[in-house]
């Protein structure tokens, strides 16, 4: 508000510059006070001051709405009640739980790089990814590059001497460094390979004149192993096997 003489009319503080350049300033009562003496135009001379008082302005305290973040709804098949919000922690937690077995649980980890090349397959050329650009056979090339990838991935160092582009090289190492599982010529395969296999672990196939190998998926409570393989039908795909198979040779444990 305005204290003092306000007569009608226009004023302006004297001198040049803004307005408060020229004022004086006091405070009262909380107040900030400024006092400007300005030259009338006209026939009056303005020189009694003019007040210009400026009051504390008080914010109240803001309270922020309490945000529900579930929404309960009805399930129309089941009549059930579930929630949104459960929902999406529920997905968000799944989400945070594989990565941090990727990060923690090696044979999870190697499943999950062996899973992200199903289809990549000899028609296309899409397997030399593999074997470095060579024409051959591959099935040893892509579980050495998964293995290794894996490892890399999770920032642990390959195991020495580890990787071949051969099954007779890969079997070769197992047996040196105390990861084998033989299952040929035993009784109870099923037995052994539950107990001693798990998933993320290498199958080797060397019986019956077959030479061949894959990683490990799972391990069903029967016994029957499913796998994720290079250069089977030319491709890499899943398969399953009887744990009684005669080509089966035995196991190299990674996991």
């Amino acid at each position: 508000m305005l204290q003092g003489l306000t007569p009608a009319g226009s004023y302006r503080s004297s001198g040049s510059g803004n307005i408060f350049s020229k004022a004086t300033k006091s405070t009262s009562n909380g107040y900030t006070i400024y006092s400007i003496a300005g030259i009338g135009y006209g026939t009056i001379d303005y020189s009694t001051p003019i007040n210009f008082t400026v009051p504390k302005i008080t914010i109240p305290p803001i309270t922020l709405p309490k945000i529900s973040v579930s929404t309960p709804k009805t399930n129309r098949a089941t009549n059930s009640s579930s929630s949104e919000g459960q929902g999406i922690f529920s997905t968000f937690g799944s989400w945070i739980k594989k990565g941090w077995d990727y990060i923690t649980n090696l044979g999870k980890g190697i499943i999950s790089t062996a899973a992200k090349y199903l289809g990549f397959n000899e028609r296309n050329g899409s397997y030399k990814k593999f074997t470095n650009g060579r024409t051959e056979a591959w099935c040893a090339d892509f579980v050495t590059y998964v293995v290794k990838e894996t490892f890399r991935l999770m920032g642990k160092a390959i195991p020495r001497g580890f990787g071949s582009a051969s099954v007779s090289g890969l079997m070769a190492w197992g047996k040196q460094n105390g990861r084998w599982v033989q299952t040929a010529g035993k009784g109870n395969k099923a037995s052994i390979i539950k107990q001693n296999v798990k998933p993320g672990d290498i199958i080797i196939f060397k019986n019956g004149g077959a030479s061949h190998t894959g990683i490990v998926e799972s391990i069903a409570a029967d016994g029957t192993i499913h796998t994720i393989e290079g250069n089977t039908s030319d491709r890499v795909a899943r398969r399953r096997y009887s744990p009684n198979k005669a080509t089966i040779t035995g196991f190299i444990k990674m996991a």
